[in-house]
Order: structure tokens, then sequence, then C-alpha cells
């Protein structure tokens, strides 16, 4: 037969500790009630114990966790989870490509290093190796003639495999009426949102305008002159 009782506080008998129960036992707080600690109080928890959130359930926190000493499961990865940076390896000379499709690698020069599983490439067309937020960067490094007054790179995205490309970012500059050509460099970002790794991918390109002169695109197998960088920022 149930029973109830009430009182407006409970203290120990001798000492300072209090058990509610015996093992296995369950205390259920109703719907609508809660548990205070007062400024200066604590909930301690011995060695083997738990607090157990269920699933659908939620932990609100306002104010500050301390993780001092603790030893922590299953949280998600910080920072970045995958970084790496892709080149090309030779010069190029001519007016354009779109996209880039050959003479391209891997960084591989001492000192690189890569984080997570890498992006992969065919005929010019990147594929990213996990959903999520990618931030893409390419740079291209050339040298215009002095007539080209449009010189341009971009980055193209497709979510439908190659279907249909989608211009995302494009820089250019001009080397119009200039006395002296040397290399110039510009550099064009984008962040995409990558759903679906068989449908999301990239490719690049770049031009410089028909108006003669010699026009050169600079690639180096053992440093990053034209090339790009990807780095995953967060889940999708």
């Amino acid at each position: 037969m149930a029973s109830e009782v009430k009182t407006n506080k409970i203290s120990p008998a001798t000492g300072t500790d209090v058990t509610l129960g015996d093992s296995s036992d369950t205390f259920t707080l109703p719907s609508g009630s809660a548990i205070t600690v007062a400024s200066g109080g604590d909930i301690n928890v011995a060695s083997g114990g738990e607090i157990d959130i269920a699933s659908g359930a939620t932990l609100d926190v306002n104010g500050t966790i301390d993780l001092t000493g603790a030893t922590t499961t299953g949280f998600p990865a910080g920072g970045l989870t995958a970084a790496s940076q892709w080149r090309l390896t030779t010069d190029y000379a001519g007016a354009g490509e779109d996209p880039i499709a050959a003479n391209l690698e891997v960084a591989d020069q001492d000192g690189y290093g890569s984080l997570g599983s890498a992006m992969t490439e065919s005929s010019g067309v990147f594929t990213f190796p996990s959903t999520g937020f990618w931030l893409v960067i390419y740079n291209w490094t050339f040298q215009p003639s002095n007539y080209s007054n449009d010189c341009s790179c971009w980055i193209d995205a497709t979510i439908d495999d190659g279907s249909t490309w989608v211009k995302q970012a494009k820089a250019w500059t001009s080397g119009a009426g200039a006395s002296e050509l040397k290399k110039m460099a510009v550099s064009a970002t984008a962040i995409i949102d990558v759903t679906d790794v068989a449908n999301v991918k990239v490719q690049f390109g770049w031009s410089i305008n028909l108006n003669g002169g010699t026009r050169v695109t600079y690639g180096d197998s053992d440093m990053m002159e034209t090339g790009f960088t990807f780095l995953r920022l967060a889940d999708t």
C-alpha cells in the first residue's frame, strides 16, 4: 500500500550524511518538479556512478561546464577534420583551360601535411571525401601579355554529378598597358555545402584573353604556384 510522507526538511540523525532508499531503488520526480542546488552546493557522483540523460532528453546548461582533469568520450572532434592541397605541376602556355584537367597532383614537398581523408580527382573534377561545409581556396599564378585586359580564374561546383555546373567564385585582374609584365597572382574562395559526396563536386578554370602576346600559367611539382586548398569546416 502506497504511503506519503510530507516534511519540510530531512536532516541526518547523526553525522552529516543521509541515505535515500536501498540499492537499485528508483526515485522519480513528477512532471514539472525540480531539484535546486543552492549557491555553493554540489551534486557529487562517486567513482563508478553515472548521471544518465535519456534519448530525447535535454541537458540545459546556462553556466560553465568545467572538465578540468576529466576524461571525455563520445564528443565530436574539435577543430578541422580534413585539410589538403593539390597543385598544377607544370607551366601552361595558352589562353585558358576550363576545367584544369591535367598535370595535377597532391602536394608532397618536405614539410607538407594533410589532415583526414584525401580529396580525389578525375579529369579535373574533384570529389570530396565526406559531407560537410568545405572551404575551397584557388590560387592562380600567371603572367599575362601586355595586351591582356581580362585575366580571370574561377571555381565551379555541381550538385548533380556534373549535369549542371554553377560558378561559385571568380577573381580577375588586368595586364593591359603594362610596360613590363611579371608574375601575377589572384585567389578565388568559396564555401561548398557538400550534402552528398556522389553529386557535389568542384572544378577550376582560368582564362587570359586572346589579344596576342605570351600568356603563361605557372605550375611547379615542388611547391604551389597554381593550386587548390580544401578545408572541412563543420558538419552540414
